[in-house]
């Protein structure tokens, strides 16, 4: 067992963005910590999301191009390969809050995405043999981002009470 000290030394070892690593929480027994083997780097992550994206563009090529294939195809390469352009473009963050902003951006568009593999499946357009591992992999992602998230809002800077008190000005109005 590692000792709390240890383990967070450990964890600071990984690759992160501004204090925020990539690591995937969805443990039962909170006492239980992930191994080295378990946790997840920025580049691996990133190198999730590339064959992710392609994945989709490829299916989306596979859906029969009828109408409603059409609008089901175009907004599932459009959130599908979102993801992995807004979680790239939150390592580049101006700030810890812009982080989370960002990689909520990114959840956000693999929940939609997994509801249009859902229509997919529903519909039947699309034989369940190809959608099987690919919704599987989309629902992996949106637990670590889901993960991620938790972590890094857990980590940004309490605000302070000057923030939030009231202005100073007096509003002619009132």
């Amino acid at each position: 067992m590692i000792s709390r000290g240890r383990w967070r030394r450990r964890r600071r070892k990984g690759i992160s963005n501004m204090g925020f690593g990539i690591w995937d929480l969805g443990f039962a027994n909170p006492d239980t910590r992930p191994s080295e083997e378990y946790a997840m780097n920025r580049d691996e992550m990133r190198n999730r999301m590339t064959p992710f994206a392609l994945r989709i563009i490829r299916l989306s090529a596979a859906i029969p191009r009828t109408r409603e294939g059409n609008v089901l195809g175009h907004q599932l390469v459009r959130s599908g390969t979102s993801v992995g352009a807004n979680y790239r473009e939150a390592q580049r963050a101006s700030s810890p809050r812009h982080f989370v902003t960002i990689l909520e951006t990114s959840l956000r568009e693999a929940d939609e995405t997994d509801y249009w593999l859902e229509l997919l499946f529903k519909s039947e357009l699309i034989k369940p043999a190809l959608l099987g591992d690919l919704v599987q992999e989309c629902r992996e992602l949106i637990a670590i981002l889901s993960a991620t998230v938790r972590t890094a809002k857990r980590r940004l800077p309490k605000t302070t009470s000057a923030r939030r008190a009231k202005s100073q000005i007096p509003n002619p109005k009132s």
